[in-house]
């Protein structure tokens, strides 16, 4: 019945903050300091440097390549 052109609206999950919806996910702590790292580095806060990322692959693709040194 909520499938109907008149039926309820499928309600979305998560807190809404602006235009955005705030999620949670888990990683592990080894991976949160690479992340935390590779942001400072390029002056951006932990989310701002996931988001980036997720738009960079959605964008270019994703690439797998040896760990840069």
């Amino acid at each position: 019945m909520n499938a109907a052109p008149d039926g309820k609206p499928e309600e979305k999950k998560g807190v809404v903050k602006g235009k955005k919806h705030q999620i949670t996910i888990t990683m592990a702590p080894e991976l949160i300091e690479q992340i935390d790292t590779a942001a400072a580095e390029n002056g951006q806060s932990r989310a701002a440097w996931i988001n980036m990322s997720c738009i960079n692959t959605l964008n270019y693709g994703l690439q797998i390549q040896g760990k840069k040194n």
